[in-house]
């Protein structure tokens, strides 16, 4: 017969603003709160099925996450508060394991995002303090769609190249984006997946297709609309 011996250690979770969360100077880049859960908060800036992004407008970088939660069901504009695991993908923050659930206030301002270029999104050292940020990327082209589904985007900074670019993604709603069409913005929040992604959160986070004069948002055709 073998006795396992188990301790277990209660613990309280600390509150830490999201930018304490995300900022960093690890050299691999991780919060210094990775592996604990924390007390945080913010304003909800964007819904998807498996959870939600949050955003403080307190500062300018550093403060956006990705949250991962099929429980909670905020809507855009709640301030909300909670505990969660900080978890890394790499190096993507991410908050997961969400309790202490509470909706301060609803219908709350959404802070606007930062406009950015592709080459400061191209490069994991500068993209990493607006993870989790709404970011809009002012006139880019919709290079080629790849084989993992996103467009890369490219700007007069920088030429996007699959693998270490900032690409359109999806995992917000499908955006109708149209192949080597230059857009006069594309805005969401910064996430990654494969590679560094802004997250189309609906048509209004797609510009006026600059080729065609035409608005995403007004376009049926593209919509499926009749």
């Amino acid at each position: 017969i073998e006795i396992d011996s188990v301790v277990v250690t209660s613990y309280t979770p600390t509150t830490k603003s999201l930018y304490n969360v995300q900022y960093t100077t690890l050299s691999n880049e991780y919060s210094p709160y990775y592996g604990t859960c924390v007390n945080t908060g913010g304003i909800v800036t964007a819904v998807f099925l498996n959870g939600y992004y949050v955003q403080s407008s307190r500062s300018k970088i550093w403060s956006g996450c990705e949250v991962f939660d099929n429980i909670y069901k905020p809507a855009l504009g709640d301030s909300i508060i909670f505990s969660g695991d900080v978890d890394e993908y790499y190096a993507n923050t991410e908050l997961q394991t969400i309790t202490n659930y509470k909706k301060v206030s609803s219908g709350n301002p959404i802070p606007a995002p930062v406009v950015l270029s592709c080459s400061i999104l191209n490069n994991a050292l500068t993209a990493r303090p607006y993870m989790g940020m709404l970011v809009k990327l002012i006139d880019v082209t919709a290079n080629p769609l790849t084989a993992y589904g996103q467009w890369p985007l490219s700007d007069s900074t920088a030429l996007s190249i699959s693998g270490t670019s900032v690409s359109i993604d999806k995992q917000l709603f499908l955006p109708p984006i149209i192949n080597s069409a230059k857009y006069s913005f594309i805005q969401g929040p910064l996430n990654y997946n494969f590679e560094y992604n802004t997250e189309p959160r609906n048509l209004a986070d797609i510009g006026i297709d600059i080729t065609t004069g035409i608005d995403a948002a007004l376009d049926k055709t593209k919509t499926g609309a009749s």
